[in-house]
């Protein structure tokens, strides 16, 4: 895995694009806050090709997750 911003899968495709999906992964209190109904941040996002089924970048920085959630 890559930490690079702009990582690429074998197709080309970068975290943005649209074939890409991103898998979040919570801990077991994180399950349990969201089966309250109270927000939980992830603990770990991976992006993952739909088209070559490849998983190219992870990011488990508590920091850049935060970051990123405040903009989608």
């Amino acid at each position: 895995m890559t930490d690079s911003p702009a990582a690429r899968c074998p197709c080309g495709h970068t975290v943005d694009h649209k074939l890409v999906t991103r898998i979040v992964e919570y801990s077991r209190i994180g399950w349990l806050m969201i089966f309250i109904g109270i927000s939980a941040h992830p603990r770990r996002v991976r992006y993952q090709c739909l088209q070559c089924n490849t998983f190219f970048h992870e990011e488990d920085d508590p920091g850049v997750i935060r970051d990123k959630r405040r903009h989608d």
